[in-house]
């Protein structure tokens, strides 16, 4: 009787050791396939990005390549006094080798930048290169800007009303919230027009956050940098 349940009990420990096999086996054949999968997965979305990458156009490859040195972005700068005194808000946009300088002229005169009854809104657009470190300040590179369009928009009808008493860049038809964008008109005496090349210096400190500016120059690059400060947004 004990021989007998001796035996039983061998045959119930081998079959659960050959249970215990097949479940290992099991687990084991089911880790294999998801790391399979996952291998293919992954294959599949590098010959993705692969073929998308083919079928770019050339110029959105060299744009890809291109490296910003921390530009790409939008910075805000502070309320500050523009050449009449009325208070302006300038906001820096970079994308990879493009980059609008935009003003907005408040009639406010107190530093607040507080909308006026004369508000309006300038866009210099430029292609940009950044090129080496600056010879002159620590940290800073240089950079080069080449203006393509200059663009005003007035942002209410006593500043439309201004533009068109005063034929600015031959135009009276000025219009609340519609820009005029102009490629050879040089508006603004003293302002480079389009087409001009413009040598500058930036410098990005604070982990990234601030950009300082040499002030640009169209015949010798700045050796220092402007005071004036813009934080990435």
């Amino acid at each position: 009787m004990a021989f007998g349940r001796i035996l039983i009990l061998i045959t119930a420990l081998t079959l659960a050791a050959a249970c215990s096999d097949d479940d290992v086996k099991q687990d084991a054949g089911a880790a294999d396939a998801a790391a399979d999968q996952q291998a293919a997965d992954q294959q599949a979305a590098a010959d993705q990005k692969a073929t998308a990458d083919q079928k770019k156009p050339a110029d959105q490859k060299a744009a890809d390549a291109v490296n910003t040195f921390g530009l790409e972005g939008t910075w805000a700068g502070i309320c500050e006094k523009d050449s009449e005194g009325d208070d302006r808000l300038v906001t820096l946009t970079f994308t990879k080798t493009t980059h609008v300088h935009s003003t907005i002229s408040h009639q406010s005169k107190d530093l607040s930048c507080k909308p006026g009854a004369r508000t309006m809104e300038r866009n210099i657009r430029s292609t940009y290169a950044v090129g080496a470190k600056s010879s002159s300040v620590a940290g800073a590179r240089d950079v080069d800007h080449l203006i393509v369009s200059i663009g005003y928009k007035p942002l209410t009808s006593a500043a439309a009303a201004y533009l068109n008493s005063k034929v600015h860049c031959g135009k009276k038809d000025w219009a609340v919230g519609v820009e005029k964008t102009f490629t050879s008109v040089p508006c603004e005496p003293g302002r480079p027009s389009t087409g001009t090349k413009v040598l500058d210096i930036f410098k990005i400190s604070g982990g990234g956050k601030t950009l300082q500016l040499g002030g640009g120059s169209v015949t010798k690059r700045p050796t220092k940098l402007a005071p004036d400060v813009y934080k990435k947004k």
